[in-house]
């Protein structure tokens, strides 16, 4: 039985960690971008703005990814400024 119980409570805990990672990805991805200065972070947002209509603010992202040498998000701001 004791079995038992430490795989629900392991799944549980999965269950619910996985859950949180989902709800505040976009948190943890803008916290990312900002205090770690993570270019790959910064770069998801710029596209995550792009799906959202709001270009202005998605360069900002791709040029800061851009000046840490991120080589997608210089291609991104490439065919924004065209």
């Amino acid at each position: 039985m004791k079995r038992y119980k430490r795989l629900y409570i392991f799944l549980g805990t999965v269950f619910s960690l996985s859950s949180l990672t989902y709800f505040f990805k976009d948190d943890l991805v803008r916290w990312s971008c900002h205090e770690e200065n993570n270019s790959a972070s910064c770069f998801i947002l710029g596209k995550k703005l792009i799906d959202q209509l709001k270009p202005d603010l998605a360069k900002s992202y791709f040029q800061k990814s851009c000046s840490s040498g991120y080589k997608d998000a210089c291609i991104e701001l490439n065919k924004l400024t065209r």
